[in-house]
């Protein structure tokens, strides 16, 4: 049996194409980034971008998730690019990165801007656009108590982890 829990703001979806690197379709490659095999890699040597044109509303706060591996050394700055730059946190670490940038009049593009040292590849980008009822982004556990229709409840489950973007 599959059962399906909607925790927070089911109407979202990413703006993002391709932000699992499945393909390079929709991203604009600088000369040292490549798409291979889900990961979108940056060659150090050069400071350079991935972008890609999204619809964002000026004055709408939008939530980006950014997933780092095997960086070593640099970083990876996210913004909102065209019109006024909305600039967010450099990503100088491994791991999921979870950012909340508020589009400013003429964005039209997400820029993932590598340091000339960055050494490591992305390996999802997801950015949506943020409501009253979006779930807090992060990794959570939850458990899940199954009731009978005389409202008796079993044992909590294992955790089942998941993360949310």
């Amino acid at each position: 049996m599959t059962t399906t829990i909607i925790d927070g703001d089911a109407t979202r979806v990413t703006l993002v194409t391709d932000g699992d690197f499945g393909s390079a379709a929709g991203w604009a490659l600088g000369a040292n980034w490549a798409i291979t095999t889900g990961q979108a890699q940056h060659s150090a040597g050069v400071a350079d971008s991935l972008t890609q044109a999204v619809s964002l509303a000026e004055g709408a706060t939008y939530r980006l998730a950014v997933v780092v591996t095997g960086r070593t050394a640099g970083s990876v700055t996210p913004s909102f690019a065209g019109g006024t730059t909305v600039t967010g946190a450099a990503l100088d670490a491994n791991g999921t990165h979870f950012l909340e940038l508020t589009a400013e009049m003429g964005n039209t593009t997400l820029e993932l801007a590598a340091s000339t040292d960055f050494d490591g590849a992305l390996t999802r980008v997801v950015l949506y656009r943020a409501t009253a009822a979006s779930a807090p982004a992060g990794a959570w556990d939850y458990h899940l108590a199954p009731v009978n229709v005389e409202n008796v409840r079993a044992a909590l489950t294992a955790a089942v982890s998941t993360t949310i973007y």
